[in-house]
């Protein structure tokens, strides 16, 4: 857990949901430097007894946690030393047909197609992050919505057509073409 990826925004965020979904329940995934800090937002939100975190788990654990969820989040902050890359937190939580919650940071933009897999929100937002939570919370079929496009949207990431991609990019880069590559 680390500053960048938004921790306290999101447990305002959740708390803040958690106020109109009684059964929302919050399961957080990894350690670090953050995570006494963590705690006590938590405990100062009166939010723990609706939070686990599970700590670093690895592949196979994490897709069990994505197969019980309802709803992914990735709330990261750009900051002056650092910008969120391709999410892969985002990208396995849509191979599960979860609709997705993200802030308009960094790669994450490349991911996202706001209002079909998911919901874009802007940094720093806890309110706006929580209106979005609800939102999702609310609505099943919504969710079902987004989740289907997330799906199929995460098709476009699989390693065959990555490797496939990268492959022709090498290729043009090779053959010294000065085509732009798309």
């Amino acid at each position: 857990m680390s500053q960048e990826k938004g921790w306290h925004g999101l447990l305002e965020a959740f708390a803040e949901a958690a106020s109109s979904l009684p059964d929302i329940h919050l399961d957080l995934v990894g350690d670090g430097e953050l995570l006494p800090s963590v705690i006590e937002h938590m405990k100062a939100l009166e939010i723990e007894d609706r939070c686990t975190i599970h700590g670093q788990k690895s592949g196979s654990e994490v897709g069990d946690l994505l197969e019980n969820a309802d709803v992914a989040v990735q709330n990261s902050r750009d900051t002056a030393n650092w910008s969120e890359g391709f999410g892969v937190t985002l990208c396995e939580a849509a191979s599960t047909g979860l609709p997705l919650i993200a802030s308009k940071a960094g790669g994450l933009l490349d991911q996202m197609q706001d209002g079909q897999n998911g919901i874009l929100v802007e940094q720093d937002a806890p309110l706006e992050l929580a209106r979005a939570i609800t939102r999702l919370g609310l609505s099943f079929e919504l969710r079902m919505s987004m989740g289907k496009c997330a799906y199929e949207n995460s098709r476009r990431f699989g390693v065959n057509r990555m490797t496939t991609r990268l492959s022709e990019i090498l290729t043009k880069v090779s053959d010294g073409s000065t085509d732009r590559i798309d």
